[in-house]
C-alpha cells in the first residue's frame, strides 16, 4: 500500500497531539453501512448548490447522486477520540510550488467539495452532528489562500445555521509549520514506533545531522580570541539573510540573496509585499521603489515602513512578511 508522507505526519499528530485512540489513513465508507440523516444530507446538498450557484465553484457535485457522492469519499487521515467521541477528518496535499489542482477555480472547488463531502459522511455514517474537518497543505499561495479562507468561513456559517457543529479549518503555510510540524518534531523525542514513517524519517535525519555536526564541530567553532578580536556580542541570529530575534519581524526576500534582490528591485522599480497575519489572512501590497539606489539598504527600507515598525506590527497581529520581485500566484 502506498504511504504518503503528509498522511503519516497527520497520523502521528492525531495519535500523539490530539490523543486519538483510533486513527486510520485512507478512510472510506463501506457500502454495507446504514446511511442516517438522508433527508438532512439531501437538504444540505440542495442548499449548498444554491449558495455556490453563479460562482466559479457552482458545479460542485456534477450529476452524482447522494449515494455516488458519498461512496467516492476518501479521507486521508481519520481519528477518533473515544472518551469524548470527537472525530477528526483531515485531507492533506503537498504541491512543491503551492497548492494547485490545475486552476484557481478548480483548486478551490476541490477543497470545498472535500469539506462538504466529509461532513456528510460523518453525519450519514457516524450519525454525528459535529466534527473537526481540516484541509492541510504546507504551501498555499496568497491568491488561493485568501479565497479559500473566505469560502471556508462561508461554509462554517452555513452549517452553523443548520444546527450542525462541524468546524472546517485550513492549516497552511506558517501554521502548518508552527502548529503541526513543530509539535510532531517535539513529540518525536519520546516516540519510537517504527510504523510511524514521518517520525522515524525525522529521527533518522536528525541522527545523521548530529553525526555530521559532531564530525565537523572543530571546523565550525570560533575561538575565544577570534570573538574578542571582533568586538561583537552577537546579539541576533542571522539565517537566510533574515535577522531573527524576539523584537524583529520575520521578513523573507525572494530571491533570498540580498544582492540579487537589490539588483532586481533597482531594475524593476517594484516589488510585491505579502503580509501574513495571525488570523491566516494574507494581504498584498506593492512596493514602488523609484528612489531606491545601489546605496540603499533593503531591510532598512522595509523595517522603516510604518506598518513594520516595532510595536506596530505586533499590535496589528502581523506574523511574517514575504517580499518578492515577482508576483506570487
Amino acid at each position: 500500500m502506498k504511504i504518503e508522507m503528509g498522511e503519516s505526519l497527520f497520523y502521528s499528530w492525531l495519535r500523539h497531539v490530539k490523543d486519538c485512540q483510533i486513527v486510520q489513513t485512507n478512510w472510506k465508507i463501506s457500502k454495507s453501512w446504514t446511511l442516517h440523516n438522508e433527508d438532512k444530507i439531501e437538504e444540505i446538498i440542495d442548499e449548498t448548490k444554491k449558495i455556490f450557484s453563479g460562482t466559479d465553484y457552482s458545479d460542485l457535485y456534477k450529476k452524482n447522486s447522494i449515494k455516488q457522492l458519498l461512496e467516492q469519499a476518501e479521507v486521508d487521515v481519520l481519528g477518533i477520540c473515544v472518551s469524548s467521541l470527537e472525530v477528526y477528518a483531515i485531507d492533506v496535499a503537498f504541491h512543491e510550488s503551492g497548492l494547485n489542482y490545475g486552476s484557481k477555480e478548480e483548486t478551490i472547488s476541490r477543497v470545498i467539495k472535500k469539506f462538504i463531502r466529509t461532513a456528510l459522511c460523518i453525519l450519514g455514517y457516524f450519525n454525528l452532528t459535529s466534527g473537526e474537518i481540516y484541509f492541510a497543505s504546507p504551501k498555499i499561495n496568497p491568491n488561493i489562500m485568501n479565497s479559500l479562507v473566505n469560502e471556508t468561513q462561508k461554509l462554517n456559517g452555513f452549517f452553523k445555521e443548520k444546527g450542525l457543529k462541524f468546524n472546517f479549518r485550513l492549516i497552511a503555510n506558517d501554521e502548518f509549520k508552527d502548529k503541526i510540524l513543530a509539535d510532531i518534531i517535539k513529540t518525536s523525542e519520546s516516540v519510537s514506533d517504527t510504523s510511524e514513517l514521518f517520525m522515524r524519517s525525522y529521527q533518522m535525519i536528525k541522527l545523521l545531522v548530529n553525526m555530521r555536526s559532531s564530525k565537523n564541530n572543530s571546523n565550525n567553532e570560533i575561538s575565544s580570541s577570534e570573538i574578542k578580536n571582533t568586538g561583537s556580542k552577537f546579539p541576533n541570529r542571522v539565517k537566510d539573510n533574515r535577522i531573527i530575534n524576539g523584537d524583529s519581524l520575520q521578513i523573507e526576500l525572494s530571491p533570498t540573496d540580498v544582492t540579487a534582490f537589490k539588483k532586481k528591485l533597482i531594475e524593476n522599480k517594484r516589488a510585491y509585499i505579502y503580509i501574513t497575519y495571525n488570523t491566516g489572512k494574507i494581504e498584498q501590497k506593492i512596493w514602488e521603489s523609484h528612489n531606491f539606489t545601489s546605496d540603499s539598504n533593503v531591510m532598512g527600507n522595509l523595517r522603516s515602513r510604518s506598518e513594520f515598525r516595532n510595536g506596530i506590527w505586533q499590535k496589528n497581529g502581523v506574523k511574517s512578511v514575504i517580499v518578492s520581485i515577482n508576483k506570487l500566484q
